[in-house]
This record gives C-alpha cells, structure tokens and sequence, in this order.
C-alpha cells in the first residue's frame, strides 16, 4: 500500500504522459502488431486512427476532476464528434464512400457515452435499441465480410443502405450479419444505453452468459478482457441484479488468478486487478497483484502498448494457433488503464476518486 500523496503524485504523471502523446487533432495513434504476417516489424501505425481508441482512453478520465484531464477530455471528445455520422454512428475505421464497410455498435456505443457524460446529447439510443438481437446487440450495423464476395449490384444496395443508416434508418434485412455476437460488445453497448423498454433481454442474457460461463468474444483476445468488461458495466451501470453471488464472482478470480501466476502477464493483471476493484471484491489474497501494477507504474510500464482489442479472433487466427493474427493497442490506452487502476485504488483505500476529496 502506498500514501495518498504518492497516489496522487502517480496519476499527475500519468496524465502528463498522457497529454504528451495526445495529438493535436485529440486522437491518439491507434498501433497494431501482426506477430505471423509481419513478425519482424513490431507494433506499426494505423493509417488512420480511431474514434474507438479515443473513447477507450478518456472513459478512465471521466472520474477524475482536474483541469489536465479535462483539457484531454476536451480534446478527445472533438475527434470523436469530427468522426461522427450525424452524432449518431461511428465505424472502425472511420467510413466513407470510397471504403463502404460498416458502422460498430462497439465504436457507436463508448464514443456517445463519452459525449454522453460530458453533457453530450447524442440522441441514437432509439436507433441503436432496433439492432437487438436474440438477448444481443449486433456486432456491426453494416457487415463487412461480405463485400469480398460481392457483385456490382450488390455493391451499389449496400452503399445506399450504408448512407441509409447514415441518415437514421436501422433497416433489419439481409444485408445483417445477425451470427456476428460479442459478449464485451453487448457490456459495452449496455454501458452506454443503460436500461430502456428494448433492452432488457440484453441485461437478462448477459448475467445469464456470465453465470454459466457461456461467453463468446470475437474481438478481444483474453477472457480476462470479458471479466474486466463486465465487471466495469456493474460498477458503472448501478444495476445490482447484474452482479452474481460472491460465490460466482471468486470462482472467476480464482480461476483468473491462476492462470496469471502461470503466464504473468501485464495485460492479465491491469484488467484482473481493475475488475476485482470495480466490483469492490476482497484483494487480501491478491496483494501481489497490485504491487505488481504499482511496480508497473514505478517502473514506467504504462507506456506499453497493450494488445487490447483484436483482429476477429475466429477469421483472421495465427496458422496453427487459436491467437489472433492482429492486435490493436496502444501506449495511451495502457496509460489509461494504470490511471483508472490508481484512481481505483485511492477511492478503495481513501475514499474518494481523485480531485473529489
């Protein structure tokens, strides 16, 4: 356990770091690493970065009062709304007619509750409740795996749905790529919309999956990532029938915990320690794990880049493996995930979130 002085000495350096890297236009660079296409050539620029990314880096921020984190706050949300449809959609990456793919309910969802909680009137929560599907959000409001096998036709119908939905229709045909499910991005989705008429079979199901062990996850690549997700919809959605028996939820640890010890891993404890914090659960047998994360700090760890969201994990695999060929992370995105353990922290053993004293 560390003073709250040095508590607060850590997150004034984090958010330094994290002002430092942010670019002018508030994005931050969106890096992917490809271990078995391009094994040599490490963690590599994306062409273009992500409203995604952006959303991910600022949602740890949004606890925090300071004028440093505001001004990030402040600027991200700009790139955000410069890579909006209307305010209503968002894809990844970002859609145009020259690259008619998709828009994300993942994208959609954690960039309008970005804005949302900066006093953002959004106003795409009805749009978004209609791509419910089987206790479910859709992964994607346009699919994308079927523009390979398209004709010119084809083409052109799905453009004009593309610019369709752009304008506000959710159109349910077969243009809906209904089998495409995730269980982070329906936590992610719920974080956003919070309970509505539509919804609740999503709520429903998503305990039900958790309960039983029944998750399926397309786009992250550790269930450590499910645990976290989830356990961060409970602390911020306030929905108490979301959270299982103490019994359900040491289960998950213990078994979590155990394959940490056996990998190790730094992405594997920020997200364990993160989920065992946000739902306030006893940390007496996991005491290494956030002197680890405090090691990680001391030692300047947060400015890793952590593998935090995938290629689709079951179409784009490592030969021979179950891995992910592709993964997206970033230095700015580690960085927030130690600013949200710090504040964590401090409100565990302090009281209070940074800058609410």
């Amino acid at each position: 356990m560390i003073e709250l002085n040095e508590v607060d000495s850590h997150i004034n350096s984090l958010l330094n770091y994290l002002e430092n890297i942010q670019n002018n236009d508030g994005s931050f660079d969106t890096m992917y690493l490809q271990p078995y296409y391009n094994p040599d050539k490490g963690w590599m620029k994306f062409p273009s970065n992500a409203a995604y990314d952006v959303a991910c880096c600022l949602i740890p921020l949004l606890d925090i009062k300071s004028e440093q984190a505001k001004l990030i706050i402040e600027k991200g949300k700009g790139f955000i709304l410069n890579q909006a449809f209307e305010n209503k959609l968002w894809s990844y990456p970002k859609l145009s007619d020259d690259y008619p793919l998709f828009y994300d309910i993942d994208s959609t969802a954690l960039c309008s509750f970005v804005l949302e909680r900066t006093q953002y009137d959004v106003a795409n929560k009805e749009l978004l409740d209609q791509f419910i599907n089987n206790g479910d959000y859709n992964v994607f409001i346009i699919p994308k795996k079927l523009i390979k096998q398209l004709s010119l036709l084809s083409f052109i119908k799905i453009l004009l749905h593309n610019r369709k939905v752009k304008n506000g229709y959710a159109l349910k045909n077969n243009l809906m790529r209904a089998d495409d499910k995730d269980f982070i991005v329906s936590c992610n989705s719920l974080l956003y919309m919070g309970e509505t008429k539509k919804n609740k079979s999503v709520w429903v199901a998503l305990k039900e999956k958790f309960i039983t062990k029944q998750i399926i996850y397309f786009y992250y690549p550790t269930f450590f990532q499910c645990f976290y997700f989830y356990a961060r919809l409970c602390a911020y959605s306030g929905n108490k029938d979301l959270i299982p028996d103490s019994a359900i939820l040491n289960e998950y640890i213990n078994e979590l915990y155990s394959s940490y010890t056996r990998e190790h891993l730094q992405i594997q404890r920020i997200f364990l320690v993160n989920a065992i914090l946000f739902l306030n659960s006893d940390l007496n047998k996991y005491e290494n794990l956030i002197e680890n994360c405090l090691n990680d700090i001391s030692e300047k760890q947060y400015k890793e880049k952590t593998p935090y969201y995938s290629g689709n994990i079951h179409t784009d695999l490592q030969p021979g493996t179950n891995l992910p060929n592709t993964y997206f992370g970033s230095p700015a995105i580690t960085c927030s995930l130690y600013i949200e353990f710090l504040n964590l922290y401090r409100n565990r053993f302090y009281g209070s979130f940074y800058g609410k004293d």
